[in-house]
């Protein structure tokens, strides 16, 4: 795999749950070349160690920086500031926040001891130094942040397995006090299950918000053909009401008893002889004004006799 550690995360989803140990070897191998020289460098060193570590472990579980996980992330709220190392984000904005500033001094000097009081003395130091840190970490109190929304615990990263593992076997009661404190120690062969199944909500998050969506498209499909029934309806009721404007006005025009195409036909049928009839009574009217004139004439003739006639006799 490469430094990332995308191949091997890959290859542990494909392969199952059994595949766990395997992934954790080789996320610790990737940076193996580093441990020496950071257990030997003092607490700083150790600490950005532990953090590419973490990061590490994040990125072979399968999470994607800047997606799933962010690193060094700065919060800010009116009466609180910090940076955890890493926060994991969950579905509904809520995210899980992982520490990885857990110093190995006094488990290095446990591992280099020469004698049995020296070590003896260095597991001492070593379970003091986690307690500590879990003490101090609990009094950050990252579940008040509200930008955070996180829940009320915090994971506390302990980058070598032996070294929590050698505390926990140590102290038996380490594990209760510092869940007690809503702090959860973890290591990468325990963290790297939990992130799995942050990546399984995840998945579950985005099927329902995909089974959300194909809800709202078919609300949206059946909102739509509800609109084109109405407007279906709506264009037949409008033909009907076409198709009854058209049967009344060929009733009008064509077939209707009293029709206009009737009553031009018997206009046209009765044309000629109104105009024949027109023509006859204007020649007896042209023939009775001669006859009326003709008369008039032979009554003025007549009486102009008369009237010479009348002054003749007078004389």
């Amino acid at each position: 795999s490469d430094s990332s550690g995308k191949d091997v995360g890959g290859g542990f989803y494909a392969a199952g749950n059994n595949k766990t140990p395997l992934l954790v070897d080789c996320v610790i191998s990737n940076c193996a070349a580093y441990k020496g020289a950071a257990l030997r460098g003092g607490s700083k060193a150790q600490g950005m160690w532990g953090e590419l570590q973490l990061e590490r472990v994040l990125d072979a579980s399968g999470l994607t920086k800047g997606i799933e996980y962010e690193r060094e992330f700065f919060v800010k709220d009116r009466e609180n500031r910090g940076r955890p190392d890493a926060i994991i984000k969950l579905p509904e904005n809520h995210c899980i926040i992982i520490d990885a500033k857990c110093s190995l001094t006094a488990y290095t000097a446990y591992i280099n001891a020469g004698d049995e009081s020296t070590q003896k003395s260095s597991l001492s130091a070593h379970i003091a130094s986690i307690k500590n840190h879990l003490t101090g970490l609990s009094k950050r109190s990252y579940e008040n942040y509200q930008q955070l929304f996180s829940p009320s615990f915090v994971f506390m990263f302990v980058p070598i397995d032996s070294a929590l593992t050698l505390a926990l076997r140590h102290d038996s009661a380490l594990y209760s006090q510092a869940a007690s404190q809503n702090v959860y120690l973890v290591s990468p062969s325990t963290l790297i299950p939990a992130l799995r199944v942050v990546s399984s909500l995840w998945m579950l998050a985005n099927q329902n918000e995909r089974m959300q969506q194909l809800a709202l498209d078919a609300q949206n499909i059946c909102r739509k053909f509800d609109n084109v029934t109405d407007a279906l309806s709506e264009v037949l009721d409008r033909q009907s009401k076409l198709n009854d404007s058209i049967s009344v006005l060929d009733r009008r025009l064509v077939s209707g008893r009293g029709a206009l195409k009737t009553q031009l036909e018997n206009f046209k049928n009765r044309a000629p002889m109104i105009s024949a009839q027109s023509t006859d009574s204007g020649s007896e009217i042209f023939r009775l004004e001669d006859t009326a004139q003709s008369v008039s004439a032979n009554d003025t003739a007549l009486l102009s006799e008369e009237k010479l006639l009348t002054r003749e006799d007078k004389s």
